[in-house]
């Protein structure tokens, strides 16, 4: 039969206090007859003493004298009688020994006057009428004579115990019980409860998994119905369930970090793609940069070739050639060092002066024929402008802000780049143009992949997509506002560099 553990509980608490209450009762009821009897012969003692020094005042060799004194005494005190005794304890006279017959047989009479040799002697007998106290004291007298003891027999039920002394000491005894009572039970639901959920407290606080991947708390060797037992098994029960779903978690984190490998993988072809084609951009723009230089230089190798040249007209032709070469060979380094991927784009601390990078994008964009009639504004305010991102990657997101702005503004118009520390760990790089602008329901898709307001084949709506993805990599923001027919600023919260 399943036995609950609230009803074990119950059963228990139940036997403690009756075993308690038992005990305290036998004990009081123990302690409460022990001091009766102690106390009643103490207060027999008493009165014995106190009639044996009023019956040596009264002559007793008058038989009659001696009755009635004894008599007087008897009726006074409600006892059975007072007896003369010899030095060996026995009745002093045959009278004595035949009155005394009448309440004790002849064997408590020996006992008793065994014990009268050394008074006083005090000790309960029975009589009769039932138990008595007996009380043998000496007679003040010099020396002995045939009547040298006296015995006192008392009804015991005439004497009362002291309330005083028996009640304080049945409650300390009580207060010890229920103490007693109280730590069984501690013992009890100790056991029951108590150590049971210690022992699953500790199984859980040293939770390892076993090389199988099991957690199983070991259970108590208890009742399988047993409530404790039932919340071991349903913890293991929960263990399991926790296996599975760490099992689908594991599969789930492993495919999650390939798709973001791949994600990673996208996000790098996408930023390669985004910069071939600004180079592309680039490389269109500067096609006329280009073919002037190279034309002013084939004609002047053309001249050369004629030979009638004179000495100051040949030096004249060559510095411009190689001014014409230098010119042409500029453009195409900076265009290639654009289109090669950064050497730092690994760098876990990325350190570059924003400065720097907007005038290095802006020398690379003089040669572009969209920017011919642009004017550039700087407005640098940050006095050591270094931010946490790869110089690379910050030139790729000014060129892209910039060609837009020059695209917005159709090549006429002017371009304001501001650079400032706002004092919270960033630095604020901001591009603004007086452009078209951009309508409010294309502010929520701009930084979208793919999404352009430009024209078919102008564009391929990745470059603020890009812009956002690389600052945001970093650590930082980007903001923009826009008003239509007035103009756009992106900026740029560029974490400032340890």
């Amino acid at each position: 039969m399943h036995v609950g553990l609230r009803t074990k509980v119950l059963t228990a608490l139940t036997l403690v206090v009756l075993v308690g209450v038992f005990l305290v009762y036998l004990t009081t009821t123990g302690l409460q007859s022990s001091f009766l009897r102690q106390d009643r012969l103490a207060q027999a003692e008493f009165i014995a003493r106190i009639v044996t020094t009023s019956v040596a005042s009264y002559d007793l060799s008058d038989s009659k004298n001696r009755d009635l004194v004894f008599a007087d005494l008897t009726e006074a005190l409600g006892a059975h009688g007072l007896f003369l005794l010899g030095s060996d304890g026995l009745p002093a006279a045959s009278v004595e020994k035949a009155r005394l017959g009448m309440y004790l047989p002849e064997a408590s009479i020996q006992l008793l006057a065994e014990q009268a040799s050394n008074p006083p002697f005090s000790g309960y007998v029975n009589v009769a009428g039932g138990e008595s106290i007996a009380v043998i004291t000496a007679m003040p007298q010099e020396e002995d004579t045939a009547a040298s003891r006296l015995l006192m027999l008392l009804p015991a039920e005439r004497l009362s115990l002291s309330d005083f002394h028996s009640d304080k000491v049945i409650v300390l005894f009580a207060l010890v019980l229920l103490a007693l009572v109280v730590l069984i039970g501690y013992l009890m639901l100790t056991r029951i409860i108590v150590e049971p959920v210690r022992r699953l407290t500790r199984e859980v606080e040293r939770l390892r998994p076993d090389p199988s991947g099991r957690h199983d708390v070991n259970s108590p060797q208890r009742d399988p119905g047993d409530e404790v037992a039932q919340l071991y098994a349903s913890f293991n029960r929960l263990l399991a369930r926790l296996r599975d779903y760490q099992a689908d978690t594991e599969i789930k984190i492993r495919d999650l970090r390939s798709m973001n490998r791949q994600l990673e993988t996208t996000q790098e072809t996408l930023v390669r793609t985004e910069k071939l084609a600004s180079v592309g951009v680039l490389t269109a723009g500067i096609a006329h940069e280009i073919g002037n230089p190279i034309s002013v230089s084939l004609g002047y190798l053309e001249m050369l070739k004629r030979g009638d040249c004179t000495a100051e007209e040949v030096a004249l032709f060559v510095d411009q050639i190689d001014q014409s070469t230098r010119r042409v060979s500029s453009i195409i380094r900076d265009l290639l060092d654009f289109s090669r991927a950064s050497p730092k784009e690994d760098d876990p601390f990325p350190r570059c002066d924003a400065v720097e990078v907007v005038e290095r994008t802006l020398k690379l964009l003089a040669p572009q024929k969209r920017f011919k009639s642009i004017t550039v504004q700087r407005h640098f305010e940050a006095p050591q402008p270094f931010v946490a991102i790869d110089d690379g990657r910050l030139e790729q997101v000014v060129l892209n802000l910039l060609l837009n702005a020059a695209d917005s503004m159709q090549g006429h118009g002017a371009v304001h780049i501001h650079i400032k520390d706002n004092g919270a760990n960033f630095v604020t790089l901001a591009v603004q143009d007086e452009g078209c602008g951009i309508a409010r329901r294309d502010l929520l898709r701009i930084f979208d992949p793919f999404f352009t307001t430009k024209g078919p084949g102008v564009g391929t709506g990745l470059g603020l997509a890009i812009t956002h993805q690389i600052v945001t990599a970093f650590g930082g923001r980007v903001d923009v506002e826009s008003e239509v027919n007035k103009g756009t600023t992106f900026f740029l919260q560029l974490k400032r560099a340890a």
